[in-house]
């Protein structure tokens, strides 16, 4: 994988930015251990050597993965306000709005240079001293991408929702779309839409899936005018997409719509 330069995109990787990149992660170091608090009891409860290094092997495999999380979302977080306004004449503008759909399509993702250490009451320290980002193949854009190797580890029932998602008819529904590997969960929280992506900030198919889902789960009303109104925000939030009460459903094509359409009328309804 090729290393993005500095000179294609001058403001999103300027020293500045990067700085303030590297100290939010830094800065979240306890919440990002938190999520692997499970492998690091396990690393510091194991006698044997042979596993303590197997152990240590994967608590920093799974750290690594959160911290490349974790930066992703902060840069998608950073630039969503800059893009709500932004001025398509204006070069700046249009350059982050590039970098947005580079790290929002996966095409670019970030890759950090930790540095490990043992302190002196035996924890593992870590601390991202670098940060690059590395082009890559999105991963719709093939199936057997060796580059990109879908996260398997997350279970569907244990998998924490919020509360209006909660429920087992959602969860068959993240079940049926990660079997025909549309759904991605992390390790995070968050899940990822896999579904045609392309280098739309929202695309139209997870708004056919929202769309699907609030009708499925029974959260969809009616509003003043007769129309329907589509539970999204919890649907947005979990996948870290916004915008579908923005799109068109005539830019859905029927391929599309058809298609999701029939994961939702396959699914079992739970007794």
């Amino acid at each position: 994988m090729n290393t993005v330069s500095v000179s294609e995109f001058p403001h999103a990787l300027s020293a500045d930015n990067t700085k303030r990149l590297l100290d939010n992660i830094n800065g979240s170091a306890f919440v990002i251990n938190s999520l692997a608090s499970q492998q690091f009891q396990m690393l510091m409860n194991e006698p044997n050597f042979t596993n303590k290094v197997i152990l240590e092997a994967n608590y920093k495999q799974t750290v690594t993965e959160l911290i490349k999380i974790h930066a992703r979302q902060y840069e998608l977080s950073a630039l969503q306000p800059l893009l709500q306004n932004a001025d398509p004449v204006s070069q700046t503008d249009r350059e982050s709005s590039r970098w947005y759909s580079l790290i929002e399509s996966g095409s670019v993702v970030p890759s950090p240079d930790i540095h490990w250490q043992y302190l002196f009451d035996g924890r593992l320290s870590w601390s991202v001293q670098k940060l690059s980002w590395l082009y890559q193949a999105s991963p719709e854009s093939s199936a057997s991408s060796a580059s990109y190797v879908r996260n398997t580890s997350v279970d569907v029932e244990s998998f924490p929702l919020p509360p209006k998602l909660d429920s087992a008819k959602f969860r068959l529904v993240l079940k049926a779309f990660i079997e025909k590997g549309y759904v991605e969960l992390l390790p995070d929280g968050h899940a990822r839409w896999l579904f045609n992506r392309h280098a739309s900030k929202c695309p139209v198919s997870f708004t056919c899936f929202v769309t699907n889902a609030s009708d499925y789960l029974g959260l969809t009303t009616q509003s003043a005018n007769v129309l329907p109104r589509y539970r999204r925000k919890e649907l947005e939030e979990l996948f870290q997409i916004f915008g579908t009460a923005r799109k068109d459903s005539s830019a859905i094509s029927a391929s599309t719509r058809s298609n999701i359409s029939k994961i939702f009328a396959g699914i079992s309804t739970p007794s």
